[in-house]
């Protein structure tokens, strides 16, 4: 009795063909053909998913349809590349799926040939990258701001040099001075105690920055009100300045809340010294207090140069500094504002800044109750 072989004729052209096929099929590439004129005429299942064009209603229309109008005359290249039999490989470009979205691809094409020898027309491979580019423009995006961030980092350690060591020559020359001139020795003790408050704060800084970069900066919820944690900010402030008068609007009905007061008195310190620093033409910064039914705010508004809008995006950056002429002449780190975004930030709560070249800033503290 004879038996059926179960050998695959490899050779055999139907053989191939189903082969062929069933790879196309398969494939998680769309593979596209098409003659010389643009004219499609095979669509695999990859090439339905990814331009959302069933086989039925794509067949025989022009591949122009997938081609951008500002891309046009990329078909152009491609044909000329294909009638000369040259196959174009890895080409990045933009195709359009049945919605209208714009899809990222890398295409490969190359030209198919009759029994004769003689271009017929071309096969297309499309992948679509679009998750590639976007973590390379994320990725470049990151680089960027790293390179923001050096730049930033450099700044400010040759600022931070400067800062601490200004004071400690201070503090240097006046115990120097204490011993020739000793009737002086109250003024000088005062000249150190304001230098070695202005380091014990540049080093808090710092430390704050360490703890922030290290994901240690941690809050001790108590109660308080919030007239209450206003003045108390207001009146570390005004005790050591004597240029500006800090007005306080305060809520006519005071509302309790659980914040770190500590942490929540530092940065709204932060923001009325930072509001003194860069006002040295004006004589006052404005605070209120408000609530609604789901924060309260806390307004710091003061009436110097302002703040272009190019600097509002990034005054809140680690290690970012305004630069100019006023920037220049104000002390410290400039990481107060960091600083401050962290601790409400903390607090689940938000920071923003509303200002106007020449019109001064209003800083704005919105804190869940």
């Amino acid at each position: 009795m004879r038996q059926e072989s179960n050998t695959i004729n490899w050779s055999d052209s139907q053989t191939k063909q189903a082969i062929l096929a069933a790879i196309v099929s398969s494939s998680d590439d769309a593979i596209i053909s098409k003659d010389l004129t643009g004219r499609i005429t095979s669509w695999n299942s990859a090439a339905e998913n990814l331009f959302e064009y069933n086989e039925e209603e794509i067949l025989g229309k022009n591949i122009r349809l997938l081609i951008p109008e500002e891309r046009q005359g990329e078909e152009d290249m491609i044909v000329d590349q294909i009638r000369k039999g040259i196959r174009v490989s890895h080409f990045q470009t933009k195709r359009i799926a049945k919605s209208g979205r714009q899809i990222d691809i890398s295409l490969t094409i190359s030209p198919i040939k009759d029994e004769q020898g003689f271009i017929i027309g071309a096969s297309k491979i499309a992948r679509d990258i679009s998750e590639q580019i976007a973590m390379e423009q994320r990725l470049n995006e990151s680089n960027l701001e790293l390179q923001k961030l050096n730049i930033y980092k450099d700044e400010f350690i040759a600022i931070a040099g400067h800062e601490l060591s200004t004071p400690l020559t201070t503090v240097n020359a006046c115990l120097q001075l204490m011993t020739q001139f000793p009737e002086r020795t109250p003024d000088f003790i005062q000249r150190i105690e304001r230098q070695t408050t202005r380091m014990k704060t540049l080093l808090a800084q710092l430390l704050d920055v360490a703890r922030i970069q290290a994901g240690k900066l941690e809050l001790d919820l108590t109660e308080t009100t919030i007239n209450e944690l206003v003045n108390d900010a207001i009146e570390t402030v005004q005790q050591s300045t004597q240029t500006h008068t800090i007005e306080f609007s305060p809520l006519a009905n005071d509302v309790t809340v659980q914040v770190d007061s500590l942490r929540l008195a530092q940065a709204l310190i932060n923001l009325l010294t930072n509001a003194i620093k860069y006002s040295p033409g004006a004589d006052k910064v404005v605070v209120s207090a408000g609530c609604d039914d789901d924060y309260f705010i806390i307004t710091v508004q003061d009436f110097g140069n302002g703040i272009s809008r190019e600097h509002q995006r990034n005054i809140f950056t680690r290690f970012y500094r305004v630069k100019g002429d006023q920037a220049k002449r104000v002390t410290g780190l400039g990481m107060g504002l960091h600083i401050t975004r962290q601790i409400v930030e903390l607090h689940r709560g938000s920071i923003s800044v509303e200002s106007e070249v020449g019109s001064g800033s209003a800083f704005v503290i919105r804190i869940p109750r």
